[in-house]
């Protein structure tokens, strides 16, 4: 078996962390958390989501790429979820819009991949990025005319 630097080997496990921490509620969203939050909404802040999505989407694309089922598959799912986490950053009916369709997509390359259909899987990950440019054209206004952040 492949020897894998620590640094490389646990970092995927924070989103599941992320994801495992919002999933666990599943009473009253109006119920409270001992700090006063409202236990419907995240608690990372949404450039920590979104630093998420583009990874778990980098790593999908690079299980895509090596033909690597599991990492894509997995990758897949976790944007999926995330999208679901991002969805309560904002309550822009559009906002909520586009991450419905982000989650929609990464399903379907999930899917697509566990049934072994590079093609479609490959099409819904376009699907993605034009989402996201979508998104971000709209909502973000941290970017050049490119779509390209601001260097340091």
């Amino acid at each position: 078996m492949r020897e894998i630097g620590s640094a490389k080997r646990w970092w995927w496990t924070i989103p599941f962390f992320l994801c495992a921490a919002l999933a666990a509620h599943r009473g009253d969203p109006r119920e409270r958390a001992e700090d006063g939050a409202t236990l419907d909404k995240p608690i990372a802040p949404q450039a920590t989501v979104m630093y998420w999505h583009d990874r778990a989407f980098g790593q999908m694309n690079l299980g895509l790429a090596r033909k690597d089922q599991k990492k894509a598959a997995r990758n897949a799912w976790l944007l999926a979820e995330l999208a679901n986490i991002n969805s309560r950053h904002n309550d822009s009916p559009r906002f909520k819009a586009f991450a419905a369709q982000l989650r929609k997509h990464a399903v379907e390359v999930a899917n697509a991949v566990e049934q072994e259909n590079v093609a479609m899987a490959r099409a819904s990950s376009k699907k993605i990025s034009q989402t996201c440019k979508a998104c971000h054209h709209q909502f973000r206004h941290d970017e050049d005319e490119n779509g390209e952040k601001p260097g340091p």
